[in-house]
């Protein structure tokens, strides 16, 4: 299974020109990603994401992230669709890929805070896109399918920092939410495989450039 770079480029062009700016930036984070989804297209893709915390006052700010997670799969099965009779279609190997790409956004709140680590707590709404595309091993046959997906999540999130003196944290944490479509659009012979809610667990390690010069201003 391969981990893909990350992605939207404008997302992280975007993280990255507000972690350029000191006075607004407390927290930048790059993780390795690990999920498993309810959709059983999408199985248990593995990822990236980058993500960014603003504080706003006391223990409270707003986190921002973009992720991108991919899985591969493989089965036997049919692999046609749509107007085509699956009559018609064989019963052969195929290989399938699944993709979640999200961009959040939610509070940050600390719970936590100690000398060498702090923890907290983030519930965010997200909005990307999924897919997925399967291929036939012996008709070449492609089965696609591609839908935006609005999502709610809440997760929980350690931080240490082993020198106080350099502005480095390691970073880990897990998120519980749902996935489900933008908008509803059943069709009785089409291939909608995300137009059903599912749950979407993740769990992730990472580290942060953190910017210890605004937690005297913002801590309580």
């Amino acid at each position: 299974m391969s981990t893909r770079p990350l992605a939207p480029a404008r997302g992280c062009v975007l993280l990255l020109f507000l972690a350029a700016t000191p006075s607004a930036a407390q927290r930048v984070s790059v993780a390795t990603v690990r999920a498993r989804s309810g959709q059983e297209l999408l199985g248990r893709p593995r990822g990236s994401a980058v993500s960014l915390a603003l504080p706003i006052r006391g223990r409270v700010g707003i986190a921002l992230s973009v992720e991108r997670l991919r899985s591969e799969q493989n089965g036997v099965g049919i692999v046609c669709g749509g107007l085509i009779n699956p009559d018609r279609c064989p019963i052969e190997p195929y290989d399938q890929t699944g993709h979640l790409s999200l961009t959040a956004i939610g509070a940050d709140v600390r719970l936590v805070r100690l000398s060498v680590a702090e923890v907290a707590v983030q519930p965010q709404i997200s909005w990307g896109k999924a897919k997925t595309s399967a291929r036939g091993h012996d008709t070449g046959n492609r089965l696609a399918s591609e839908k935006g997906q609005l999502g709610f999540s809440a997760g929980l999130e350690l931080r240490l920092t082993p020198v106080r003196r350099l502005p480095l944290d390691f970073v880990l944490g897990a998120a519980s939410g749902w996935v489900g479509p933008i908008k509803n659009a059943m069709l009785v012979d089409g291939y909608t495989p995300f137009d059903r809610w599912h749950s979407l667990r993740a769990f992730y390690v990472g580290g942060a450039l953190a910017w210890r010069h605004g937690e005297r201003s913002s801590a309580s």
